[in-house]
């Protein structure tokens, strides 16, 4: 390998770190202020997957770029838990749509403000055709507190996340999309 070879990659990787950091830590930054805006407005709630789920398996939130923030809320919280973001000024990034709402079960959102990053709300954590959990309910029921810094938020019970990361290699491998990043988590979390 040549220096000039050598060189692009460690700025590469130096540019990948920096994008990580910083598009992670707008999802950590957000947690709080939506864990406060939604136990105002009586919506229990829980972040899973991405920032949350790298901080209970690799005990970092920056071990790679998470696409947006997830938050799991019951199914009858769901209308009113999307009436709290656009009232704190998230915007709906696709509309409503019986597709996404029903079936798929989750709606994404945008900052207004910083725009740079975006959020999933669920209320449901399986995709269409894959079996659904028993008792979808318990896990916001059963959820815990997770401590990051000074922030705390709602997140799965450590007993869940190898089955969210599991549903999710379901369905990454059901829609032929890379799955290597979960199941490198699973590997990890049954590991530790």
């Amino acid at each position: 390998m040549t220096r000039e070879q050598a060189e692009m990659i460690r700025r590469s990787e130096l540019e990948f770190k920096k994008a990580t950091i910083s598009r992670n830590s707008q999802s950590l930054r957000a947690l709080p202020k939506l864990q406060s805006l939604f136990e105002t407005d009586g919506v229990p709630f829980l972040a899973f997957k991405g920032v949350v789920q790298q901080l209970a398996i690799h005990k970092t939130p920056f071990y790679r770029p998470a696409l947006d923030l997830d938050l799991l809320v019951p199914r009858k919280q769901f209308v009113k838990a999307g009436t709290c973001l656009e009232k704190a000024g998230m915007e709906i990034l696709l509309p409503a749509a019986l597709w996404w709402d029903f079936f798929l079960g989750e709606r994404h959102y945008a900052d207004k403000a910083e725009g740079s990053w975006s959020l999933d709300l669920h209320h449901r954590v399986t995709q269409p055709g894959l079996k659904n959990p028993k008792k979808p309910g318990a896990f916001v029921a059963q959820r815990e507190q997770m401590t990051y810094g000074e922030s705390r938020f709602w997140t799965l019970r450590k007993d869940d996340v190898p089955l969210v990361i599991a549903m999710n290699i379901v369905k990454h491998m059901g829609t032929q999309k890379p799955f290597a990043a979960h199941a490198f988590d699973l590997w990890t979390w049954a590991d530790q």
